[in-house]
């Protein structure tokens, strides 16, 4: 959805901004603000000087916190599975963008990437999908609903891959009042089995919204739904992108207020590289007119039962900082995986995994191959 707002003769776009869109976003005397996603293009700043994204945060955090924590560990062959859900995609647009700038920019070298997309509107066995990493590497990314990735950690329980080898790594994908880090706990069968694979998960998600602060603005909005579009609204319901929208008006509002003339394009420096203090917290706009949030690692706390923080990651610096030194050094078997890659003298693949060669070098393949013959041989004899 996107609004055209008028204020004393000033406009400006709100909502979402793709590439269709650029016959407006040509006209330079416009400001832009995307309040859920932006196509990459509007980076270029010397095409659109006029578009900012104020969505829960650039997509292109992930891809630096994930560059930093995994180099950490000299971690290089990394999976990546996202959610091509419509209604997933739909809902939390950011994530759409968050897949495509990990994969055009977490594959850089040393980083062997391995892309992979499934729907889960149509699947609910994700053993296949699972089997198809297990030559690529021990790091797996995932993008998708909450839901899906304690079935997706179930079923890679019973493929074997939770036993320390092997980490998954959840980007979280949107907030709520309500809402807390992704749940083991469904009250089924599968209780016991969801507990001990996620001790190989790690979450990331954006620094929470101060929603106590904002809760009178949530309930305005839901009365407002009710009262104009006769559309009834949980006021815990509404999300970290229905926030941003109230954000991209308030930072628009603040930044026009500090402008002495209103006929100039003032928003090239009063938007861009501007940090504002809102009751939801603080909205960081880096040079490229791009919202830029902190994120923090959760690890699994076997002993509490949840996640807890281990890493911060701040934005400003593109480096992480350990939070919880306990939390940060604990994986399960006491240390992280050495190796990213499949160790030949390991247990083989789950049946029905082949060795990807059309991913990786030929003369990488024909050692990988050597390797598992000599791995087998020494174990038989």
């Amino acid at each position: 959805m996107r609004w055209t707002m008028t204020i004393s003769r000033l406009s400006f776009l709100l909502g979402g901004i793709k590439m269709s869109y650029f016959w407006v976003i040509s006209r330079e005397n416009i400001p832009l603000l995307a309040s859920t996603a932006t196509d990459q293009a509007f980076l270029d700043r010397a095409r659109f000087p006029t578009t900012f994204s104020l969505a829960p945060s650039g997509p292109f955090v992930y891809t630096s916190l994930l560059k930093a924590y995994f180099g950490q560990y000299s971690w290089r062959f990394v999976s990546l599975l996202c959610d091509s859900s419509p209604k997933f995609l739909s809902s939390t647009p950011m994530n759409a963008e968050a897949c495509n700038d990990i994969t055009r920019h977490l594959g850089d070298a040393p980083t062997r990437l391995l892309p992979v997309s499934f729907n889960s509107d149509s699947t609910d066995n994700y053993a296949s999908v699972l089997r198809s990493l297990w030559d690529h590497g021990k790091i797996i990314v995932v993008i998708t609903r909450e839901g899906v990735m304690r079935k997706i950690m179930i079923d890679a329980a019973g493929l074997g891959m939770t036993n320390g080898k092997f980490v998954f790594v959840y980007l979280q994908p949107v907030q709520t009042p309500d809402s807390q880090i992704l749940s083991w706990m469904y009250h089924d069968r599968n209780d016991v089995t969801a507990f001990t694979a996620f001790q190989n998960l790690i979450v990331v998600s954006y620094v929470g919204i101060q929603w106590s602060k904002i809760s009178s603005l949530l309930t305005a909005v839901a009365d407002k739904s009710l009262s104009d579009y006769a559309t009834k609204i949980d006021p815990k319901k509404l999300n970290s992108y229905a926030v941003s929208a109230y954000e991209s008006v308030a930072v628009f509002a603040k930044a026009l207020n500090q402008s002495a003339d209103k006929e100039k394009p003032w928003w090239r420096t009063n938007l861009s590289g501007r940090n504002f203090e809102l009751d939801s917290g603080k909205v960081i706009i880096d040079r490229d007119g791009q919202r830029k949030n902190d994120a923090v690692i959760f690890y699994f706390n076997s002993k509490a039962k949840n996640f807890q923080p281990a890493w911060y990651f701040t934005t400003e610096t593109n480096r992480l900082v350990i939070f919880k030194a306990d939390l940060a050094d604990q994986w399960p078997g006491g240390s992280a995986p050495v190796s990213d890659r499949h160790d030949p003298t390991e247990d083989e693949a789950p049946t029905g995994t082949r060795v990807r060669c059309s991913i990786l070098p030929h003369s990488f393949c024909a050692v990988n191959k050597a390797l598992r013959a000599i791995g087998r041989h020494v174990l038989l004899h």
